[in-house]
């Protein structure tokens, strides 16, 4: 009997439905659309709003930004109302040029004050900040200039005379008016977004508590799932061989579920080479979306960016493979199967390995 079978002996019933429940974020149009993306379609988004706001009545979301930059900045409450209340918006840009021919991320300026930031989310800290800097001095000499670097937590070090905010600490906004416009839906959408980039936290306290009281078994969870990933990962590195000596790997993998499911999220990840070409063969198994006496379900997916590549596998892939989920947008292709039983961990195995010699046979015909 597999591991995996044993688990039902420990496991309380509902356990394995409420963390499900738990993995799923309130999804909003921004990170629906912005997958894999990087900053710059953020801080052209941020310039939209806060140049749509500017134009409204009330300029609520203009207002918070400007007060939460000031409020970073060591501006004392008792002085930041009053000045944002006589601030007067100016303008806001982005990819703004220096004389060196580099980019300012976004660039915000009001009647006395110009705000400045580098916008990071996955991309390294490298940027010429002394550049953007000597920019600023040279243009706003009469007005005081803050520089922020935009990311998503403070596990970073801002250089010297940059300020550290994280992009839920710049956006705050609450429609707190009747009736809300589309501007504020839209708003409240991006702010959203922003703060699930951030990796914030919704768990209620009834939630939090169901996590305490149940954390034996969700550690039991864990742990099982790993070791489960870990055979499957050490049967086909005692089974198959590749020609590349790469080796099956375990790599966690977060969906943007809450902190008690990312244990669980793991993949096992091959990394193949045709004609030079960086392709990945990955087995997901979705442990959490299956219930345990409903069967698991595994995806083999086959990955790779170069179409010519992912067209001919195809092609030769639903020959066999009649179940076959072509993703062209993504760049790979996906073969769904189901287990139950107790010999999960070797018929996923078996099957694996059967599907990488496919792969195996297809990469010998397209090199010729």
């Amino acid at each position: 009997m597999s591991q995996f079978v044993k688990l039902k002996e420990d496991i309380p019933d509902g356990l394995v439905d409420k963390i499900a429940k738990h993995s799923k974020k309130n999804l909003n149009i921004f990170n629906c659309g912005l997958t894999n993306y990087y900053e710059n379609p953020t801080t052209d988004l941020l310039a939209y709003f806060i140049e749509r706001s500017a134009d409204t009545s009330d300029k609520e979301f203009l207002k918070t930004i400007t007060r939460n930059l000031l409020t970073k900045a060591g501006v004392s409450n008792s002085s930041v109302e009053p000045f944002i209340d006589k601030e007067e918006f100016i303008s806001v840009g982005t990819q703004v040029t220096t004389m060196n021919r580099n980019r300012i991320d976004l660039l915000l300026e009001t009647t006395n004050c110009v705000f400045v930031f580098e916008a990071k989310i996955n991309h390294e800290i490298n940027n010429p900040f002394d550049d953007y800097m000597a920019y600023c001095k040279k243009h706003f000499k009469n007005k005081s200039v803050y520089y922020y670097l935009l990311t998503k937590n403070h596990n970073v070090l801002p250089p010297q005379g940059w300020i550290n905010i994280t992009y839920s600490e710049l956006v705050t906004f609450e429609a707190n008016k009747t009736p809300i416009t589309k501007l504020d839906f839209y708003i409240e959408d991006f702010v959203s977004h922003l703060h699930l980039l951030c990796g914030s936290n919704d768990m209620n306290n009834s939630e939090i508590q169901y996590v305490i009281e149940n954390s034996k078994a969700i550690s039991l969870l864990f742990t099982s799932y790993y070791r489960i990933n870990e055979q499957i990962r050490d049967n086909l590195n005692n089974s198959f061989k590749d020609p590349e000596n790469n080796e099956f790997f375990l790599e966690k993998k977060g969906w943007g579920g809450y902190p008690v499911t990312e244990a669980i999220k793991q993949r096992i990840e091959l990394k193949l080479f045709i004609n030079g070409e960086d392709t990945r063969f990955v087995i997901y198994p979705r442990y959490v979306d299956s219930i345990m006496d409903k069967g698991i379900t595994i995806n083999y997916s086959f990955w790779t960016v170069n179409n010519s590549i992912l067209g001919y596998f195809e092609d030769k892939l639903r020959e066999k493979y009649k179940n076959l989920d072509s993703r062209d947008s993504k760049n790979f292709l996906i073969i769904r199967k189901d287990y139950s039983g107790q010999d999960f961990v070797n018929e996923v195995s078996k099957d694996a390995i059967s599907i990488l010699e496919d792969l195996r046979e297809i990469k010998k015909s397209y090199c010729g």
